[in-house]
This record gives structure tokens, C-alpha cells and sequence, in this order.
């Protein structure tokens, strides 16, 4: 069994203090049963509130949680179609860097659970 998650979340953030910033995550991706027989899916939503370590005019170093829920649906497809739904809280926690090139656009790089 693997969870899959999308190599691109969405995420959301606005600046409150130049150390504080808070963010919604929103992250969709797919989980693999071992027979690979279901189409399942699963989606995180969760509240992102980024605490920025060092934050300079072209460089930032960031840390951040993620408090939320996230749901795997999981349809089975045979002679019979039935359909599971899970829910549950999720807790995750990242850091990463942001480059800035203008007021506006940058890259940023993050490594998280």
C-alpha cells in the first residue's frame, strides 16, 4: 500500500507580520492498494500557518504546520460497485527557502511530512 501525493499542492498564504503568514493547503493525490484492482483518491485540506525563520528582501527560510483533515475514498469496482470513505485529522509539518527575483516572484522549495 503507498500514498501518493500530488508533486504540486495548492496552497494559499497572506502576510500578517513579516515573521507570520497564514495559509490554506489544499493537496489531492491517489493511493495504490497492493492488487491495484480500485480507483481511490484522497484530498488534504488543512489551515497553514508559516512562521518565517529569516526573512530578508530576496531570501526567506521558513518553517510550517499543517492542521487539517483529509478523506480517502476508495470505489471498488467487480460484480458489485461499493465505495469506502474514510476521514480523519492531519498534522504535518515542513521548512523550506524561498528565492525572490521581484516584489511578486520567486522559488520556493520545501521539504515536509
Amino acid at each position: 500500500m503507498a500514498l501518493l501525493r500530488s508533486p504540486n499542492p495548492i496552497q494559499l498564504g497572506y502576510g500578517l507580520a513579516k515573521w507570520f503568514s497564514l495559509g490554506l493547503l489544499f493537496e489531492p493525490g491517489n493511493y495504490l492498494d497492493p492488487n491495484a484492482v480500485r480507483a481511490n483518491g484522497v484530498v488534504t485540506l488543512a489551515l497553514e500557518p508559516r512562521f518565517y525563520l529569516v526573512n530578508k528582501d530576496r531570501f526567506a527560510w521558513m518553517a510550517s504546520l499543517q492542521l487539517g483533515g483529509s478523506t480517502l475514498r476508495i470505489d471498488e469496482q467487480g460484480l458489485t460497485k461499493d465505495q469506502a470513505v474514510y476521514r480523519g485529522r492531519s498534522f504535518g509539518l515542513s521548512t523550506g527557502v524561498g528565492f525572490y527575483f521581484s516584489d511578486h516572484i520567486g522559488l520556493q522549495l520545501q521539504a515536509g511530512t
